[in-house]
């Protein structure tokens, strides 16, 4: 069974809340960008994304104050309104029952790794992809990258290892198939085929020093953007997908998410 996408008008509400959540927008604004009435629309994502759209945007929303209590030394009221939020009792309530804990405990249980000395680091991340060389050519032909490892494994079934990394990098993206039995069964395979079909496979987060320049650059390779580079309290922001329905952020950071 191939899973089917979700009507491009929720994906437009869903793109909206994934980059627009710190306009302080609001359920109206997700369901004009569908082009249905309230109502209509919250009852419509919510049986395709499981949850209301204001608990979806939410979640978008701690998500991202989280990253900014590990990364930066900014104050929990800067945080709470850098993500659209304006109440910051309301907020702390909401991180609270989201995470367990209030926003000051999260920070300081979640101490940069540097300071506890970790030697590890990090190698690829890795993205499902429904077709391998089609995944190849987008990354390679529209986002430049190169092909850092092509080995297939006659012993694991024809196993296909596929990773890409930009010229000069050290560390890459794991194009990965979505593989079948034995490695995993056929229901666990039809669940990740609809959390790609729905864009909740997975998010690569790029930065840039000109979002305007690249945006044109990638757009006139065909690269589809879902919305428009836009502004936010840490930068310049805008997203496209892959082939595979895999999220991308492009970001012209601006303001400074460094810690110490």
């Amino acid at each position: 069974m191939v899973a089917v996408s979700p009507e491009r008008h929720l994906l437009k509400a869903k793109d909206l809340a994934d980059g627009r959540y710190g306009d302080g927008i609001g359920v109206e604004e997700m369901a004009a960008a569908a082009g249905l009435s309230r109502a209509h629309f919250s009852r419509e994502f919510k049986r395709t994304y499981g949850e209301p759209p204001h608990k979806y945007l939410l979640a978008r929303r701690l998500e991202r104050a989280s990253a900014l209590l590990r990364n930066t030394d900014w104050q929990v009221n800067e945080i709470c309104l850098s993500v659209g939020l304006k109440s910051v009792g309301s907020f702390t309530s909401s991180f609270s029952r989201h995470f367990g804990e209030s926003p000051t405990a999260y920070r300081q249980r979640h101490a940069p790794a540097r300071a506890r000395g970790q030697q590890m680091r990090a190698e690829n991340a890795q993205l499902w992809v429904h077709d391998q060389d089609e995944a190849l050519a987008f990354y390679t032909e529209k986002l430049g990258f190169e092909v850092h490892e092509d080995v297939t494994l006659a012993e694991m079934g024809d196993f296909r290892w596929l990773s890409v990394r930009q010229p000069g990098a050290d560390h890459g993206i794991v194009l990965m198939a979505v593989p079948g039995a034995p490695m995993i069964d056929e229901e666990t395979k039809e669940q990740i085929n609809v959390l790609m079909a729905k864009g909740f496979a997975g998010t690569i987060f790029f930065t840039t020093d000109d979002v305007y320049k690249d945006y044109e650059t990638l757009k006139a390779r065909g690269v589809e953007f879902t919305d428009e580079p836009f502004e936010q309290p840490y930068g310049i922001d805008v997203g496209f997908r892959d082939p595979s329905g895999n999220n991308f952020r492009l970001t012209q950071v601006t303001a400074d998410l460094t810690v110490g």
